[in-house]
């Protein structure tokens, strides 16, 4: 290929992205003039999952085949966060701090024209959505390692927050440390969150059984002490850039198809995409049989089980389990619907945590 050739196939991409220009901006217009409708309607929400959902898989079906899916779903990611943000700024809390798992887990559900709010612990997250200081809240719900998230679990039990979208990240953990003549054999000190070292225990064994594991409250806050103390964490790469570290061993997880749930938390709740996703939880009777009892319900509804985790109630000291459940379909419709109805006089109690659109797993 000569000069002219390439002159003129990046003369044709110039054009295109002229074209590219226009229609981001005619589509930018439509946006503004939907929020002015939205702000005149009892519809004043500034991002809409149900459209969301079925806008991308148009596009992805028309893009089938020919380009990666992903780059499309990243492209309108950030096409549904500035449109949201032509209407009204979203504000985003997430687990921080900057830098950590969930942070990341948040700019992938929102994009990054939202507003994020870093905060210190998943219950501060819920509070700061119920008190409006932010609209929704991104928060760790299960991994598929260590099951699941223990502050998450607890924190859904008594909060009005319903669960309005989900994220799924694939967990990549590595070594991180500014050292320009990195060796593992000269660390003596390794700083991460407890969760880190549990899904990296048999590489930490067999290559670090001496060194001390010092356990920080985020992967990010662990970076910022590896950098302060020339030392070593283990965490996202995300957390090297941020604290000035350098990424020296890749993805030492122990299950290299790591992969952890993020629950997005809103006041209100999301109508059907036909292709959802539901969190129940519930207690049940204490009587003999009443698990099985539930189990067989679910059963015979033709409803799919995708998840079943049992947890102490908060305050009952072992003598009651709360029972985290997740199903296929949206609980305003059948058959899920139906079954709601008999699991509510064989319950104690049951809960919505909330029905959402099904994910598909971010690299």
């Amino acid at each position: 290929m000569n000069n002219d050739d390439l002159a003129k196939l990046r003369g044709k991409l110039d054009v295109i992205d002229a074209q590219l220009v226009e229609l981001l901006v005619e589509r930018w217009n439509l946006s503004g003039q939907i929020g002015q409708v939205k702000q005149k309607s009892d519809d004043k929400a500034v991002i809409d999952p149900v459209r969301e959902s079925q806008v991308l898989r148009q596009v992805l079906q028309v893009a089938a085949g020919r380009i990666p899916e992903e780059f499309v779903k990243h492209v309108y990611r950030e096409i549904f966060s500035a449109s949201a943000a032509c209407q009204a700024k979203l504000k985003v809390c997430y687990l921080g701090p900057e830098g950590s798992f969930t942070h990341e887990a948040a700019s992938q559900s929102y994009g990054h024209a939202a507003d994020y709010i870093a905060e210190s612990s998943i219950q501060a997250c819920i509070d700061t959505v119920e008190h409006r200081r932010a609209d929704h809240a991104v928060v760790p719900y299960e991994n598929s390692s260590e099951g699941g998230v223990g502050d998450t679990l607890d924190g859904l039990v008594e909060t009005e927050l319903v669960a309005c979208g989900e994220t799924q990240l694939r967990i990549h953990h590595n070594l991180l440390s500014a050292n320009d003549e990195f060796d593992v054999a000269d660390i003596t000190k390794l700083y991460s969150h407890p969760q880190s070292f549990a899904q990296c225990r048999k590489w930490l064994n067999a290559n670090l059984p001496d060194c001390e594991r010092i356990a920080c409250a985020s992967n990010s806050a662990a970076a910022q002490q590896a950098a302060a103390n020339n030392s070593t964490a283990l965490g996202p790469a995300g957390a090297a850039k941020l604290h000035g570290l350098r990424v020296q061993i890749r993805n030492i997880e122990d299950n290299p198809h790591n992969i952890t749930r993020f629950l997005r938390l809103g006041r209100k709740p999301v109508a059907s995409t036909g292709n959802d996703r539901s969190s129940l939880l519930l207690a049940l009777n204490d009587e003999p049989g009443a698990l099985h009892r539930v189990l067989q319900l679910i059963a015979e509804a033709g409803v799919n089980m995708s998840r079943l985790e049992s947890r102490p109630m908060p305050g009952a000291a072992f003598a009651q389990y709360m029972f985290y459940i997740d199903t296929d379909g949206h609980c305003d419709e059948p058959p899920l619907k139906d079954l709601l109805v008999k699991l509510r006089t064989r319950t104690g109690f049951l809960k919505v945590i909330g029905s959402y659109p099904r994910a598909t797993i971010e690299n």
